[in-house]
């Protein structure tokens, strides 16, 4: 009679011990994965873009990609840094959004998006289609930048600490101009 208890009890055991493996552990990795994803900023399609320019108040930088080099084409030719350029698109494709605002008629400026701090276009041959990003202005904490999609009526709000890394100076971008 005990017998029979304490294997009906080990079977519970069993069962609930198989269903916490498998919904708690896999399922919620599984779902923390989709969240992820559509937490992003945008699908990149990053072995697609060819062209990179990043506007700010002080220079217009345009970056072409050259088989595997990235080069600096305007304002003069020289040969930029391609792991900094890759690590901008990195961040571009995987920075998580952290909140969504609705974007009223008039209100670009209250975001430091008339006109944009920072603009990057992204251009390819065989990419569906131009994508540009503005940034605008810090959120009130200063722990969040405002930032707007190819002018989607909705504002981004994003970690500030990718405003560091789009604002770059030619001497960054390049490295023929390295000064160790």
């Amino acid at each position: 009679m005990i017998g029979r208890q304490i294997a009906a009890l080990a079977l519970v055991l069993a069962v609930l011990g198989a269903f916490y493996c498998f919904y708690e552990i896999r399922w919620k990795q599984q779902e923390a994965d989709v969240l992820a994803n559509s937490r992003r900023l945008f699908d990149l399609e990053r072995e697609k873009i060819e062209d990179l320019c990043i506007r700010n108040s002080k220079t217009t930088l345009v970056l072409k990609k050259e088989s595997a080099d990235w080069v600096l084409t305007d304002p003069f030719r020289e040969k930029g840094k391609k792991e900094l350029v890759e690590s901008i698109l990195d961040m571009l494709g995987s920075e998580p959004r952290i909140d969504e605002l609705r974007l009223e008629e008039g209100m670009l400026s209250d975001f430091g998006l008339a006109p944009p701090a920072i603009e990057i276009s992204l251009q390819g041959e065989s990419m569906s289609k131009q994508r540009t990003i503005q940034v605008g202005s810090k959120s009130p904490t200063g722990k969040f930048l405002y930032l707007r999609i190819d002018s989607e009526p909705r504002i981004l709000l994003v970690r500030s600490c990718l405003k560091n890394l789009l604002n770059r100076s030619i001497r960054e971008l390049t490295k023929g101009l390295d000064h160790k």
